[in-house]
């Protein structure tokens, strides 16, 4: 049987300059343009037939074994986080993968070089698509928030905005991998495994009060800072 991680090896250029190249670039999400280019041009240099979202970043590709099995999704995601005090972030927008999502890129520029590979795809069995989402990251809702006003997204996150533009229509099975700080906890651990993780549905509320004179007649106004304190007490609750 074939040793997939030998062929994997052969890539380890191409992914740890991946690595370093989308570190190097990072952005916010759905405005991620310069890493989304970068993943499309990796990808069609290997070949690769893709289909992309034209009015957002993001995009997916599917390889057929040409065997009857399930389809198998593994997804990346582009976007980076904002902390303006990191020493590597960009300077003028405060910009970091202290995420990872540049080595979740990069391992997926990995596992899209040994597909290409005949005798790996010889060892399986029906569809693995590829994808590669924005907008993971719960940061900038305000610039999402006019994306949405515009017409151009429905979510303020990236996932569902791509389940509802159809890319998981035909998916069996998804998974995806990150970086995680356990191994400073624990030296050995090179690898972890989770069954899945919270989704995520924002909602934005606002809370409209009433002025009155605080001495006089407070009895005629409505408190909104205590009614959002209210809420936020019995939703953490």
């Amino acid at each position: 049987m074939i040793n997939v991680s030998n062929i994997v090896d052969k890539y380890k250029e191409l992914i740890l300059k991946a690595e370093r190249d989308l570190w190097a670039m990072p952005e916010t999400g759905y405005f991620e343009t310069k890493t989304n280019a970068y993943m499309i041009e990796a990808f069609e240099k290997m070949g690769y037939t893709l289909t992309k979202n034209q009015d957002i970043t993001g995009f997916s590709t599917v390889i057929d074994t040409g065997k009857d099995g399930p389809t198998l999704l593994i997804l990346a995601e582009l976007d980076a986080l904002i902390c303006a005090t990191h020493p590597e972030c960009n300077k003028e927008t405060g910009a970091v993968h202290v995420c990872g999502h540049n080595a979740q890129c990069a391992a997926l520029l990995g596992v899209a070089s040994a597909l290409t590979h005949k005798e790996v795809l010889d060892g399986l069995c029906g569809k693995i698509k590829l994808c590669v989402v924005p907008a993971e990251e719960g940061i900038e809702i305000g610039k999402r928030t006019e994306l949405i006003k515009k017409g151009i997204i429905h979510f303020t996150s990236g996932k569902p905005e791509m389940i509802r533009r159809g890319f998981l229509d035909d998916v069996d099975i998804a998974f995806m991998v990150h970086v995680s700080p356990r191994q400073q906890e624990n030296p050995s651990l090179r690898f972890g495994f989770v069954d899945g993780h919270n989704g995520v549905v924002r909602k934005k509320t606002t809370f409209i009060g009433k002025a009155a004179h605080a001495g006089a007649h407070p009895h005629l106004g409505i408190n909104a800072l205590n009614t959002a304190s209210t809420a936020i007490t019995t939703i953490n609750s």
